[in-house]
């Protein structure tokens, strides 16, 4: 009887040493895979704002000869090439000539790819113009567009053109001011004419 119970007791501290041991594998393998991921210290916290989050995010519709025409989310410096890859690529009969697939989108762009052969028309066929109001997107509009702006003319719209290649993108419009020769007159005159996305 005594030697019974002295293997029982044996037995129950074996299983107990396995359960233990068991446990403590299982712990180690939690403490190992928190371990393994790489930390990187931050230097400061940068909390984003409704501009940064905003920012990133543009919309795009994209109509015509393509699988599947409709509005796409896509992120700031993505390119056509890039829209009409969501939308399911060209379809047979596009006119893929008509399409400038290295132009960088912007929020609220329409791009129209064309069948082979169709005219298009002028609100389609340049990515410059800003929306239906026909107001001039000035990170993007070219010389002539920039030029249809009251008080701005060639040399005007150049240094437009010269100064975003230089500093990037214009956040607002009073960044026009930057400019040599606009000041406050000429920004009001044409204002309502522009947009800075």
């Amino acid at each position: 009887m005594i030697i019974q119970k002295k293997w029982l007791i044996y037995v129950l501290i074996f299983l107990l040493l396995i359960i233990a041991l068991f446990f403590f594998q299982q712990n180690q393998e939690a403490t190992s895979v928190i371990v393994e991921e790489p930390v990187e210290a931050v230097d400061e916290i940068v909390e984003p704002t409704e501009e940064t989050v905003e920012s990133a995010i543009l919309w795009v519709d994209i109509k015509g000869m393509v699988q599947k025409p409709g509005v796409y989310q896509l992120k700031e410096g993505d390119r056509v090439k890039d829209a009409i890859h969501l939308a399911g690529g060209f379809v047979e009969d596009a006119d893929e000539l008509m399409v400038n697939m290295a132009a960088l989108v912007h929020d609220e762009m329409v791009i129209f790819v064309p069948m082979k052969g169709e005219e298009v028309e002028s609100t389609y066929s340049s990515h410059h113009v800003a929306s239906e109001e026909g107001k001039v997107r000035i990170n993007t509009a070219e010389l002539n567009e920039i030029m249809t702006l009251p008080g701005i003319g060639e040399q005007k719209a150049k240094s437009i053109i010269e100064y975003r290649e230089t500093n990037g993108k214009f956040k607002t419009v009073e960044d026009l001011l930057q400019i040599s020769g606009i000041g406050e007159k000429t920004l009001e005159r044409f204002r309502d004419m522009v947009i800075v996305p």
